[in-house]
């Protein structure tokens, strides 16, 4: 699992809370607007209460699209 968050400091919240999990997720410092992944990387990308926040969400519909697996 990728986490994906704007604010640097979510990670020691972020690595807190998902102790039990430790190894199973990375976390990347981003924005959705422009995600540091690769071209058809994920089979499911999970947005939640971020659109809103964004200036221009047409561009980050395309950046998860961008890097959704075909029928992801």
């Amino acid at each position: 699992m990728h986490l994906l968050d704007v604010n640097k400091n979510i990670k020691s919240g972020i690595n807190k809370n998902l102790k039990k999990f430790e190894g199973k997720y990375k976390i990347h410092v981003g924005s959705v607007d422009n995600l540091p992944f690769k071209d058809n990387y994920f089979d499911f990308v999970n947005c939640s209460g971020v659109l809103h926040h964004i200036e221009k969400p047409q561009k980050a519909f395309k950046e998860i699209k961008r890097v959704l697996k075909k029928n992801g």
